[in-house]
């Protein structure tokens, strides 16, 4: 008896040990991605008015995620090489997300997300942002929409295009329910059923309302296009599972919810631009339905000539409903700021302005829409090339 009670005494302590070991390496030998991380695939220019966002699920990475082990073909990289999709700048989203590591959680990750999108100026900079996302990329994209939704940034909601959702778990993942005992990782537990899953469920209840509201708030955006598994996925020798059956990946959509013959991560690894689901994604990135704007300025010329024409027409009822002028103690300068060609369409003169103030630094716009005003002012250093007032920071060509 004292034998038997040494032995599991012993067991005990070699577990706790190693427990304690494997927390001390899992804390000093952390190789996962730093927080968040944006790598654009296809950088902006000014032919790309529009943006792709890829986001991977738990478990993997930005890179692993979406490239076909066969055929070595990278997702994002199709789109950037796809001479359709030639308007769409290609961006990846990177987050820590190890099943047995330390990492954020579905909240913090999606808060994270949006404040580095919102720094590259994403949702003033293009007239159409998509999301593509995988498997818990889809919650996060979710949440993310959810609090630009909640904080009344309904200009950036407009700018939403679609989101893609593949495989994504909005009921939770069973799989999640048999790994959450023995992760470190915080994910494990957000994706758990959506049962006992307060989480899930208010996400859940805050989407749809979302959703329910575009007609009203944000334009009929964003549309939803909604994939899944129909092969089970091969976890240990042996044992298969479908992580995310069609049940599981359940929500509003906006065509019905299509299975694909592949398993949970297969589904985002398209062998190549012919593959059933890069067509199929394709095909609804070319017909959505682009957001032209009800107002388009191409620039090419000094910032003064376009500000007097929009005061004629205000002055003759032209439907501009806005007043656009300058700040008086910076007029003398930006009347004569020099705008290089560009692309700029939006829904409104403020938004325009706002877009051209992210590609050139020294232009400050302050919005009183109570009141229909659009100010623009100096906000930045400003130099003279070939005769021309630019920004600083811009070049002389």
């Amino acid at each position: 008896m004292r034998r038997k009670f040494f032995y599991t005494a012993a067991f005990l302590l070699a577990v706790l040990v190693l427990w304690g070991i494997f927390r001390y390496w899992e804390g000093t030998h952390d190789t996962g991605s730093p927080g968040h991380l944006l790598t654009y695939i296809r950088k902006p220019s000014d032919k790309t008015d529009k943006l792709i966002v890829f986001i991977h699920g738990i478990g993997s990475d930005a890179r692993g995620s979406f490239t076909n082990e066969r055929t070595g073909k990278y997702w994002p990289q199709l789109i950037a090489d796809d001479p359709d999709l030639s308007s769409y700048a290609v961006v990846v989203a990177s987050y820590k997300s190890s099943i047995l590591r330390l990492g954020a959680n579905v909240e913090q990750t999606a808060l994270m997300l949006k404040q580095g999108l919102m720094g590259e100026g994403v949702y003033t900079r293009y007239s159409q942002v998509i999301f593509i996302s995988h498997s818990m990329g889809g919650l996060i994209v979710r949440r993310m929409l959810v609090s630009l939704r909640n904080s009344g940034d309904d200009g950036a909601i407009k700018r939403v295009g679609a989101v893609f959702f593949f495989a994504t778990p909005t009921s939770g993942a069973r799989l999640a329910d048999l790994v959450d005992w023995l992760s470190l990782n915080p994910q494990t537990h957000d994706l758990e059923t959506s049962d006992f899953n307060t989480f899930l469920q208010s996400l859940d209840n805050d989407w749809e309302d979302l959703l329910r509201q575009r007609n009203q708030r944000s334009a009929g955006h964003p549309k939803i296009f909604c994939a899944y598994e129909t092969q089970r996925t091969r976890v240990k020798y042996g044992t298969y599972v479908t992580v995310v059956p069609a049940l599981y990946a359940k929500t509003i959509c906006d065509e019905t919810p299509l299975g694909f013959e592949r398993d949970h991560f297969t589904l985002v690894k398209p062998e190549d631009a012919s593959d059933d689901v890069y067509q199929w994604t394709r095909v609804r990135l070319l017909g959505i339905h682009s957001r032209i704007g009800q107002v388009m300025w191409n620039g090419g010329e000094a910032l003064g000539l376009l500000v007097d024409r929009l005061h004629r027409a205000y002055q003759d009822n032209q439907s501009v409903p806005e007043i656009v002028r300058f700040s008086r103690s910076d007029e003398h300068t930006m009347r004569d700021l020099w705008i290089a060609p560009a692309d700029y369409r939006r829904d409104s003169w403020a938004e325009l302005f706002q877009a051209v103030a992210v590609d050139h630094s020294c232009l400050g716009v302050d919005v009183e829409q109570s009141v229909g005003i659009v100010e623009l002012r100096k906000s930045g250093a400003v130099k003279s090339c070939g005769g021309r007032i630019v920004c600083e920071n811009d070049g002389c060509d």
